[in-house]
């Protein structure tokens, strides 16, 4: 950015006004509205001589013509600090936006909690990709380090979300990512247990996966004093 000639022209004269103050006080009396300006001020308190107001315009005149355009506007700012990205990773996962998470993943700064919580039912990232059977998502929110055992509010982890849901590639990823599977949770069941409530044929698939997987298939609830087994849950809710 380059001063105009009218910028130049313009503070030309006033260089000229500032060495010249031009008539003594008494020539100007009896004009109406024609009254001298205050004296420019040092930080000492003592006025400025002519030249050196002129001084002072010539060094400023100097600054804005070498500093980009903005350059002063900028310069009293302060640089904002991004958002947070847990719950953008929270939301990509919900949404199934494969790509987006992964962006979201190489974007992802050492202060952004990939085990964010969802303030509403306390569920993190991976129990997401469990409950809504993204095992793309999970594998990589592993790879990424997010926590294994993070579940959501009431305790259920990851594989229990994927056996209630009937979600059997979810839980294959759950098995191979080395996540807890066969956990019971405090209410006395454990995932294989979820499994048998429906009788879906993604539940069956899943069923099967654990099945594959090595899981007890004789494993008793703990929920009742009877200590009902897989084939008990399985009669009593109908799914033969």
């Amino acid at each position: 950015h380059q001063p105009t000639s009218a910028t130049l022209g313009s503070f030309r004269r006033r260089l000229r006004c500032l060495s010249n103050p031009g008539p003594r006080p008494s020539a100007l009396q009896g004009r109406p509205g024609m009254t001298r300006a205050p004296p420019a001020r040092l930080p000492s308190g003592r006025a400025a001589a002519p030249l050196t107001r002129a001084a002072l315009l010539g060094a400023l005149l100097v600054l804005a013509t070498d500093l980009p355009a903005g350059s002063l506007a900028a310069s009293g700012t302060t640089r904002r600090k991004p958002p947070p990205l847990g719950p953008r990773i929270l939301r990509a996962v919900r949404a199934g936006a494969t790509e987006e998470l992964l962006a979201l993943l190489d974007e992802r700064r050492p202060e952004d909690d990939l085990d964010y919580r969802d303030p509403s039912d306390g569920q993190t990232a991976l129990m997401a990709s469990c409950l809504y059977g993204h095992a793309d998502m999970l594998g990589a929110l592993l790879d990424a380090g997010a926590d294994p055992l993070a579940g959501e509010r009431d305790g259920y982890t990851c594989a229990h979300g994927a056996a209630f849901q009937g979600r059997p590639a979810a839980m294959r990823a759950a098995i191979e990512g080395g996540l807890d599977w066969q956990s019971f949770h405090p209410d006395g069941y454990a995932p294989l247990h979820r499994a048998l409530w429906k009788g879906t044929r993604g539940h069956v698939e899943t069923l099967a996966i654990m099945i594959e997987a090595g899981v007890d298939v004789n494993l008793a609830d703990r929920d009742s004093s009877k200590g009902w087994t897989p084939v008990h849950l399985a009669l009593r809710t109908r799914n033969r």
